[in-house]
């Protein structure tokens, strides 16, 4: 019998717990699925607290600061509008 998967409140917790423990012990291998990367979606960071009615605007920025949100999305895997949104509401709290 398999033991029951844990519940991990961040990914460092997770971490240390998967090096010193075998994934064998809590997955069947036949539950395994082939993926393939190309045909499967990124996930989007998706804000709980933000509002559900958003507006469509343009926006010109410097090509420096598009480049930046585009390399810390790529990092975070999510897309580079949910990061500049990110900025801008930081941005308006001050």
């Amino acid at each position: 019998m398999k033991k029951k998967m844990p519940e991990f409140r961040s990914k460092e917790e997770a971490a240390l717990f998967w090096e010193s423990h075998e994934i064998l012990d809590y997955v069947d291998p036949d539950e395994f699925k082939v993926v393939d990367p190309r045909k499967q979606r990124r996930y989007a960071f998706r804000n709980p607290r933000a509002r559900s009615e958003r507006q469509l605007i343009s926006l010109r920025i410097e090509s420096r600061l598009l480049e930046q949100a585009k390399n810390q999305a790529a990092r975070r895997q999510v897309g580079y509008q949910s990061i500049l949104r990110k900025w801008l509401e930081k941005g308006a709290q001050r």
